[in-house]
């Protein structure tokens, strides 16, 4: 009799311990959805956001790392317009029109990218150039090359009245 009551208490206490478990596991998953689902819509990135003139403030890393501001008597901007164009000015003359890509990612997780279409290259044949997009923000873009010694460029987003004119 008693090893019966032994063997009723043991298997009450197992199913006590995998209710308690399921319910444990049934909240943090609940928890974890609901962490993912929390985020505002300023961490989003909007295709748009990139449309308008980015003054280069700072570059640098390669093999060195090092990432230096950019001397006032230089003045790099790129201008993101609308239909995928975008204007590359160097002092104030216009270097590059041509098109860019900043395709939108469905996992949070991947490398948002940038795709700068140039002819800058050897045999002046078009090609997109990718980068890695750290920081897109109203105010800040920060993109790097992708693979080993990256190169970093940052940017700020110029008020309406300091962009170049086109």
């Amino acid at each position: 009799m008693e090893l019966y009551i032994a063997s009723v208490e043991y298997h009450t206490f197992n199913r006590f311990i995998m209710i308690r478990l399921v319910r444990l596991c049934a909240l943090s998953l609940l928890a974890l959805s609901s962490l993912n689902a929390c985020h505002s819509a300023a961490d989003e990135v909007q295709p748009n956001i990139l449309e308008g003139t980015w003054q280069l403030t700072a570059s640098g890393g390669g093999i060195t790392g090092v990432v230096s501001k950019m001397p006032a008597n230089i003045d790099y901007r790129l201008v993101f317009g609308p239909n995928n164009t975008y204007y590359r000015y160097e002092n104030g003359t216009l270097r590059e029109t041509s098109q860019y890509q900043l395709p939108t990612t469905a996992d949070v997780s991947e490398q948002q990218q940038l795709l700068l279409k140039t002819t800058n290259t050897p045999t002046g044949e078009a090609i997109f150039c990718s980068y890695n997009v750290t920081t897109l923000s109203a105010t800040e873009l920060e993109f790097m090359t992708p693979g080993g010694c990256p190169m970093i460029y940052e940017y700020t987003r110029l008020k309406s009245s300091e962009t170049v004119q086109k």
